[in-house]
């Protein structure tokens, strides 16, 4: 039982529901992962990919990201099963809102803007005027839900094949490159590891520093090991490939001018390469 009391800010209820599903689906065999979930059409077919990370990684953003017309399934969680089934949690989102720009986003932008979004810890200076997911003299930790629907592009998940891709997020800035492919083993120490920088979305305590969440998953209630094994099970019985994504810089940090940053476009384009089977 979890109960949350005299909350302003939406996601602790979201949270509670989420701790209670993952002791649910390990029970039934499966693993819930903190992952969204897409679909990318390719000349060999669609490919189901999942993308895992803690909050602040890109997680969202690579998500809705478009390759090849691709459709987003799920944003924030996913129970996985033998044989590779996907399985949704939520028929909407909960996006960070901060620097969020339509020309680098747009199907998040365009959702978020539309009248049905629930958008808290935004800006808007005046009455009915605009909002602006820039400012950040109140706070960066600005967040909006909407309907999957608004998205427009929206894939529903009973509708989807097998998972053939994983990808496991990382937000740095040392010698991690943009794209590694990844062992079985590699993948399931490195699953476990749950390895990135922190961003604003973990507030100032987190922000900037360096993060170790086993699975990526804070809500997980059993012993980590569990996680560890399950996924092991469930990777040996669906063969998919794994590839470390870096979505912050290489190199070194903004400071340094030999680092490089890794942009939206460049995931994107790495994406569209997996998918496609045409990255080495």
């Amino acid at each position: 039982v979890t109960r949350v009391l005299n909350s302003d800010y939406f996601g602790e209820s979201k949270k509670g529901g989420l701790r209670m599903w993952n002791a649910l689906v390990y029970a039934r065999g499966g693993l819930a992962m903190h992952a969204g979930c897409k679909v990318v059409p390719t000349d060999d077919g669609e490919k189901t990919m999942l993308i895992i990370g803690l909050s602040g990684t890109g997680k969202t953003t690579t998500t809705f990201t478009r390759q090849n017309n691709s459709q987003p399934v799920q944003d924030d969680f996913i129970c996985l099963f033998a044989g590779g089934k996907v399985v949704g949690t939520e028929n909407g989102c909960f996006a960070k809102t901060f620097g969020l720009d339509p020309a680098h986003e747009p199907a998040i932008h365009g959702a978020v803007v539309k009248p049905d979004a629930y958008l808290e810890n935004v800006s808007q200076r005046e009455v009915a005027g605009p909002v602006d997911f820039f400012d950040t003299s109140y706070t960066k930790h600005g967040r909006a839900t909407f309907p999957m629907s608004s998205l427009g592009i929206w894939r529903d998940p009973r509708e989807i094949g097998p998972v053939s891709h994983l990808l496991i997020l990382n937000r740095n800035d040392n010698i991690i490159p943009a794209v590694a492919r990844l062992t079985s083993e590699q993948a399931a120490a490195y699953f476990m590891l749950g390895e990135t920088q922190g961003t604003s979305a973990g507030g100032k305590a987190e922000e900037g520093k360096s993060l170790r969440v086993p699975g990526t998953n804070p809500f997980y209630p059993h012993r980590d090991e569990q996680q560890a094994n399950r996924f092991l099970e469930l990777m040996a019985n669906c063969e998919f490939e794994v590839y470390l994504l870096n979505t912050g810089r290489v190199g070194g940090t903004d400071a340094d001018p030999n680092s490089k940053k890794v942009q939206i476009e460049h995931s994107g384009a790495i994406v569209k390469a997996i998918a496609e089977g045409t990255i080495t």
